[in-house]
């Protein structure tokens, strides 16, 4: 479902996931071609799961990553829940590709070619 213009993601100009496309050089998000306006937050945490190519990503490494918090308590793991609620709801029904990982985390709906990778 991601596939990425350049071999890099780091460097990747444009991520997609399904219907989601991010234009990552201008810090646009589309779902079917239609723009979706995120905060920096939603954006990051989007990207993050896009690059992440269906891999699980705890609420804590999505802290650590996005927020660049240490140390987090289980309280501040809900920041994540609450931000990830507001990005699906943005995308609508696009966010059937954000799959919850049931007491871990957040990913990216899989596909199988990733395996070998």
């Amino acid at each position: 479902m991601i596939s990425q213009s350049e071999v890099n993601e780091d460097d990747a100009e444009t991520l997609s996931a399904g219907i989601i496309t991010i234009h990552t050089k201008h810090w646009l998000v589309s779902v079917s071609g239609l723009p979706v306006d995120l905060t920096y937050i939603e954006y990051l945490l989007l990207k993050t799961l896009m690059v992440e190519k269906g891999r699980v990503i705890s609420r804590e490494a999505l802290l650590e990553r996005v927020w660049h918090y240490g140390n987090v308590s289980l309280l501040e793991t809900r920041t994540v829940d609450v931000h990830i609620g507001r990005l699906r709801k943005k995308l609508g029904r696009a966010s059937a590709l954000i799959l919850t990982v049931r007491n871990v985390g957040y990913r990216m709906a899989f596909s199988p070619e990733w395996i070998s990778r």
